[in-house]
């Protein structure tokens, strides 16, 4: 066996799943003894002769005894006097030839000296220089005469630059809970559990490896869930490492089902991996709070000047700093009910548009953890609505009594959903953290570039029952089952207990119940007269419409990062006017023949055609997607080509709209978002689309091996496995008047309608208009067809189409 394989086998040997789970501290030490064995043996081989001059050093996670399987193996080749460089360069090329990803330098003690202080990541790395072999009495110099030395002189700047780093993981604003996480560099990771020793060990001048004693700071309890959080994020490193048999920090979508499967999470459902991540960085932020209180540097007295003659009261044992709130004396007063001070806290927060200070913050934690939700007094809750009707922002104050677990105390329907993780595709963050970032994006709704989303926030009495809508959406997702009707009864309940009013309560439970109804009729719905007019019937009136329409758009901006867009606002804006025209005058104002008016309307594009196998394109661009208008004369597949000649321009197709007049004429309008692979003009693309029409026009390709070309150059890369039915078809002729209705969810795939357009052509089905969107990975698309005959799909066809339709998403493309 060859000494790389050898090297994978003590890897595989090493980091068994069941030794991983059960002591992840001890699996990586005793990977790391193999390893020390191995590289101490060819230290010996290479360097026996100069064995008195050389000290061999491990360096960073290595030298704390934290390596994972492919993660670089740091030397330090220490030496004194004059350097001999053969024997070092044989020994790193023997180290490298045996498979060791090495990070290997060569100094002596005044050289490191001298680079100590340049750059935190290298003091960091030297702090945990660990002996391996060679001059003893050498290594021993290193500690003192360089290591110790500095670190005490350095002590107090070093462990702030600790705590600065931490304080930046604490009040980050973008969010350690997205789906594809650092498991090492990532907010609240391994490496900012790491800051917590090496402040730790330098603050209590334990400067050398060895001195493994120190305090952590925390109490019994709190160092316990430290070094439980600290071994489940090794462990799911390590656990990455084996799986994708390379080093690779950021858990991927692609590598969260197989980790779940090699640590045998229950059902093996990375879902639930996941939620066990979130949860361990949710502790994680916690205690990193804990720890910058409890690291408490003494201010310089410039610092406690200010404090003293500075510092303004603003309420009981409370004072304000550039900022900052923080606590005198006792608190909570023996005189106050503690969940009246809490709340009071908050409210002077949001007053004073000033945060509490850590210590604060810890403080509220550690008496939340004692204050029973049974039998809360009215005043508590009377506080809470005060707090929520606030015209002022209070998403970043939600977001804090949230983390500190008092927001559970008043609500503790919440719990059913902390870290719980949504695997579906579409959602960024975790239920809990969409929900408070939603709330968060309530705050800006008076400064919205839309001038109508101002106008109608500021129409509005209050905020309360839209913040008690976005806070409450999702609270039914802990249920199987329709959310927002679960949401919506959870609601009913919380509105009773908090003792709020009759009419609000409803209203409250109204807009949870219908918080994906808009969107739907947005996104998935074509605008005819009866589908808007059964929807304004439902809500009933404006004030709830407005107020659904603002819950729908924080709702889709908070999802994730890329969801809310240019296409998806006017979507939504005109299907809101539409709606809200019809409620104001029981009208209809869209015309019910639009596609037939659509060629009379771009009639121009015909008398550009040099002939009649021809097509022409013109685009209209806006922010973020274009309008494609393409005219042409009908003949066989003429539909699935144009798409086959979009798809492999990279266009990701939003919705079509397909007119086909008597003479033969047809007008297909595509809103489309452009390549995001090959930036090139839109202008360059139409003339790549018109030359790929001639090219199946003329039987020199097909639009098919169009796509199959466009896969083969750019494949798409994998995309997070959804818990989801794999495919899943239906069918309605009760939606529309004129047209039957079938909705696609499958995983997506590039050239999906194409393929899609091929089945209905084979099944004798006229495409009319297509709405199409894609979650992530899972496409979810709406068609208004007919029949051959231009009429509603017979229902003995149904299963035909519908069986067809199956057998082709089940295939490989």
């Amino acid at each position: 066996m060859s000494k790389r394989n050898e090297l994978a086998a003590l890897r595989r040997q090493c980091f068994q799943a069941d030794l991983l789970s059960s002591d992840t501290f001890l699996t990586i030490r005793n990977y790391v003894n193999a390893i020390d064995q191995k590289i101490i043996e060819t230290f010996q081989d290479h360097l026996k002769k100069i064995n008195g001059k050389v000290t061999l050093v491990a360096l960073g996670g290595y030298g704390r005894l934290e390596l994972c399987p492919h993660s670089d193996i740091d030397l330090l080749i220490l030496y004194e006097g004059n350097q001999n460089d053969e024997p070092i360069a044989r020994l790193v090329r023997a180290l490298w030839d045996m498979g060791f990803p090495l990070g290997c330098v060569v100094r002596s003690l005044a050289e490191c000296k001298r680079i100590l202080g340049e750059d935190l990541a290298t003091d960091t790395a030297l702090l945990d220089a660990r002996y391996l072999t060679g001059n003893k009495f050498l290594f021993r110099q290193f500690l003192h005469k360089v290591i110790g030395p500095f670190f005490e002189r350095k002590r107090l700047w070093f462990v702030n630059e600790m705590n600065a780093a931490l304080r930046d993981a604490i009040y980050d604003e973008a969010s350690p809970y997205f789906v594809e996480p650092h498991l090492k560099s990532g907010i609240c990771t391994l490496r900012d559990c790491q800051r917590v020793v090496w402040g730790t060990r330098v603050y209590e001048k334990k400067y050398f490896i060895q001195e493994q004693q120190f305090s952590l700071i925390f109490d019994h309890r709190n160092r316990a869930k430290f070094l439980n959080a600290y071994q489940a994020l090794l462990k799911l490193r390590c656990a990455l490492h084996i799986v994708s048999d390379r080093r690779l920090d950021i858990l991927e979508f692609s590598q969260q089902q197989p980790v779940a499967e090699f640590l045998n999470v229950a059902s093996n459902d990375a879902g639930l991996l996941m939620e066990f991540f979130f949860k361990t960085v949710f502790d994680i932020k916690q205690l990193l709070k804990i720890y910058i209180e409890k690291q408490n540097i003494p201010r310089s007295a410039l610092k406690r000047f200010r404090w003293y003659f500075s510092s303004i009261a603003v309420g009981n044992n409370l004072k304000l700093l550039d900022g900052i709130l923080t606590t005198t004396g006792s608190a909570p007063p023996s005189d106050e009910n503690p969940c009246c001070w809490i709340l009071r806290v908050y409210l002077l927060s949001i007053k004073y548009q000033a945060f509490p200070g850590t210590r604060l913050q810890n403080l509220i934690r550690s008496v939340s953890e004692t204050i029973s939700n049974v039998n809360l007094s009215n005043e508590v809750y009377r506080l809470f609505i005060e707090l929520m009707s606030s015209r002022s922002a209070i998403g970043r104050v939600i977001s804090n009594m949230y983390e500190t677990g008092f927001l559970e105390v008043l609500l503790p329907e919440l719990k059913s959903i902390k870290c719980k993780v949504e695997y579906d595709s579409y959602h960024e963050f975790t239920v809990d953290q969409h929900i408070l970032y939603a709330l968060s994006l309530v705050d800006d709704l008076h400064n919205d570039s839309n001038l109508q989303v101002r106008d109608i926030v500021n129409s509005l009495s209050g905020l309360f029952p839209l913040r008690m809508a976005v806070l409450l959406h999702d609270i039914g997702k802990s249920l199987d089952g329709d959310h927002a009707y679960s949401g919506a009864l959870i609601a009913t309940n919380i509105g009773d207990r908090l003792g709020i009013e009759e009419t609000l309560r409803d209203q409250i439970a109204f807009l949870i119940r219908h918080h994906l109804d808009l969107s739907q009729l947005a996104f998935q719905r074509e605008p005819e007269e009866q589908t808007v007019a059964a929807f304004a019937e439902e809500i009933q009136n404006c004030f709830l419409l407005d107020q659904l329409y603002l819950l729908t758009i924080v709702d889709i901006r908070s999802v994730g990062r890329k969801t809310w867009t240019v296409w998806k606002s006017i979507q939504l804006k005109v299907t809101y006017e539409r709606v809200r025209k019809y409620l104001e005058n029981k009208s209809f104002c869209a015309a019910e023949n639009q596609y037939e008016t659509n060629i009379d309307l771009y009639g121009h594009l015909f008398v550009k055609l040099p002939h009649n196998k021809a097509i022409h394109v013109e685009a209209e661009v806006f922010t973020g997607f274009e309008r494609l208008i393409i005219g042409g004369y009908d003949r066989s597949h003429f539909f699935e080509d144009i798409v086959g000649c979009l798809s492999s321009e990279g266009y990701n197709i939003l919705s079509a709209q397909i007119s086909t007049a008597n003479d033969g004429r047809v007008l297909d309008i595509f809103s489309v978002e452009p390549d995001s692979v090959v930036k090139i003009s839109s202008e360059q693309r139409i003339q790549n689309i018109i030359r790929k029409w001639e090219s199946i026009t003329n039987g020199a390709c097909t639009s098919g091996q169009l796509i199959e070309e466009r896969i083969r150059l750019y494949p798409e890369k994998p995309h997070r496995v959804s818990n989801e039915k794999e495919s899943e078809i239906k069918i309605d002729n009760s939606i529309s008047k004129r047209y039957s209705v079938i909705e696609l969810r499958t995983p997506d795939r590039h050239g999906l309608l194409f393929r899609v357009a091929q089945c209905f052509t084979l099944c004798g089905v006229n495409i009319v208009s297509a709405k199409l969107s894609t979650r992530v990975a899972k496409a979810i698309d709406i068609f208004y067809v007919t029949g051959a005959d231009g009429e509603k799909i017979n229902p003995d066809s149904e299963v035909k189409i519908e069986t067809d339709l199956l057998s082709l998403l089940s295939k490989e493309w």
